[in-house]
């Protein structure tokens, strides 16, 4: 088993417009760490925040470990906020996180034991999302099934964005090299062992979640075209439902078109299948550019703990 002793581990939190939950994750991440052994980077990439989100972070009091916060230019999503986390990273392991308490700091001293004990990957599991509306209990519900029918790698069911990976785990997630990364997604991909943690989703410290019903739905149909053969199946499939409309009409024995309104349906039919192709093509195209991040702030406090 790797010796786990003087290893640096990286947190990552993606934020946008966090700065009220700022506080209350940092001085409960400030009572967890101060009893384990260790070094901590707490990596915070600033998804084009408006508010104060930086500001709160870099001066906050009384927190002895290494702060970065990486500024990205605007608004790009949590995935690709993460994604960039991930390239920035320079430890031995790193823990994903959300800020507004519903991933407990709490259980970061069980998932660093468990790494330590040798598990290269260590993820939250949600026993209950009661918090949650029924219209998205209901939709996440479906929609991990659509995914289970149409790809063999899925996420552990009732897993967030809340994990503990091992350095090589991290490597391995950056080699897929995917336009469109979903850690989620990407963590069942590299097909490292997987150690549960069970615990129940509490309520966001403050403020409401970022996440709208339409954002959610673009995620959905990233994630399908991601992770599995969807987008070449239903291309093909819209393109031969539009050519099979002009086959059809130039047979010898029948006339399609025989009214404005069939006129209308095979126009509208056929405007889906460019438009619908062209939107595979753009979810698949969603990587963060190479430009993205604005400046990174590092803040050095103290000197971090040893293993």
């Amino acid at each position: 088993m790797t010796n786990k002793t003087h290893r640096l581990i990286t947190i990552l939190v993606p934020v946008w417009n966090e700065a009220e939950n700022i506080p209350v994750f940092l001085e409960s991440l400030r009572k967890n760490l101060k009893t384990l052994p260790g070094q901590f980077h707490i990596l915070f990439v600033d998804d084009g925040s408006t508010d104060c989100t930086k500001s709160v972070i870099l001066s906050f009091p009384r927190f002895t470990h290494k702060l970065t916060v990486i500024e990205l230019k605007k608004n790009y999503g949590k995935e690709i906020a993460i994604t960039i986390g991930l390239r920035e990273h320079k430890g031995d392991a790193l823990i994903l996180m959300d800020v507004d308490m519903q991933d407990p700091p709490d259980l970061i001293p069980i998932f660093i034991e468990l790494w330590k004990q040798g598990s290269p990957i260590v993820v939250g599991i949600r026993t209950k999302r009661n918090k949650d509306s029924l219209f998205k209990r209901l939709t996440a519900g479906m929609f991990y099934r659509v995914l289970q029918l149409l790809s063999n790698k899925i996420p552990l069911k009732g897993s967030g964005d809340f994990f503990l990976i091992d350095d090589r785990v991290v490597q391995s997630i950056i080699s897929l090299r995917k336009k469109y990364l979903w850690f989620r997604g990407s963590v069942a991909i590299v097909d490292f062992c997987q150690t549960p943690v069970y615990f129940e989703r509490m309520q966001r410290a403050r403020g409401i979640s970022k996440w709208t019903y339409w954002k959610l739905f673009q995620l959905a149909f990233g994630v399908l075209f991601y992770m599995t053969n969807m987008p070449m199946y239903l291309a093909s499939g819209f393109l031969l439902t539009g050519f099979s409309f002009i086959w059809f009409d130039s047979l010898p024995y029948t006339s399609f078109y025989e009214n404005d309104a069939n006129i209308f349906v095979s126009a509208f039919c056929f405007g889906m299948v460019i438009c619908i192709s062209l939107f595979l093509l753009l979810a698949q195209a969603k990587e963060p550019p190479p430009n993205a991040i604005k400046k990174i702030n590092k803040r050095i406090r103290g000197k971090p703990n040893m293993f």
